[in-house]
């Protein structure tokens, strides 16, 4: 685990970025059993997660420790997605924010829109006080160098709330672009609200990521995460 002055550097970097990364924060024994994540050579987005992974998940305290330090609050894990690219599923997403949560079921509340359904499950777009309360971590299972189609970031957009297309075409165009190239078991932690983008592998290897969701602030009344609460969680 890092220690106390390390995790406040990166927290302030956070702030200001709205990105950082962390290396090697897991044992190679704690990968092999992330890697129970992933089909052999699937390919794909995976929302189904085996109960065994988001068990261990939920109860590495090193990754909660992580994301309450950085995000400045106390978070809960919420969502857990597999990123799996391979030369068969070589995708391209445009620069984006992610600003739809995972939800159990779909109930009218202020502020909640854009409803949508993803793999079986309700999505929609919060307030964007609950996506500044959110932290995203992205646990990197395979090595990610330029050629493995890495994520791109514009460090800083995090600061300008939620973004119509024509602004977030204006600030890529000015903003400095980072690649978050990765070794196995280096953590990108990022803003939802930071723009980034993904690009195709040149040289498609598997490139695999699970992606995680943190949050520190509670949902509407009648609204729950899609993602189960543990035993005696009882944030909403």
């Amino acid at each position: 685990m890092h220690g106390c002055s390390r995790l406040e550097t990166l927290a302030l970097s956070y702030a200001d970025e709205g990105v950082v990364m962390i290396e090697h924060l897991m044992t190679d024994a704690e990968l092999r059993r992330l890697d129970a994540a992933f089909a052999p050579g699937a390919g794909q987005r995976q929302d189904a997660i085996p109960e065994t992974v988001r068990a261990f998940v939920r109860e590495h305290m090193a990754l909660t420790a992580v994301a309450s330090a950085i995000g400045g609050g106390a978070m809960r894990l919420v969502r857990i997605v597999a990123f799996d690219k391979t030369a068969e599923a070589n995708w391209f997403v445009p620069w984006h924010q992610d600003r739809s949560v995972a939800l159990a079921e779909r109930r009218e509340a202020e502020g909640f829109g854009a409803w949508t359904s993803k793999a079986g499950v309700v999505h929609a777009e919060p307030p964007v006080s609950l996506l500044e309360q959110m932290v995203t971590l992205r646990l990197h299972l395979d090595a990610c160098g330029e050629d493995d189609g890495p994520l791109e970031v514009a460090p800083g957009t995090h600061r300008h709330g939620r973004l119509p297309r024509g602004r977030i075409d204006a600030l890529v165009a000015d903003a400095p672009v980072r690649l978050c190239l990765a070794e196995r078991g280096d953590i990108l932690v990022m803003s939802p609200l930071l723009l980034h983008r993904s690009q195709r592998a040149r040289r498609p290897e598997r490139r695999r990521v699970l992606h995680l969701e943190y949050c520190s602030g509670r949902l509407a009344p009648g609204l729950a995460w899609a993602l189960a609460p543990a035993t005696g969680d009882r944030l909403h």
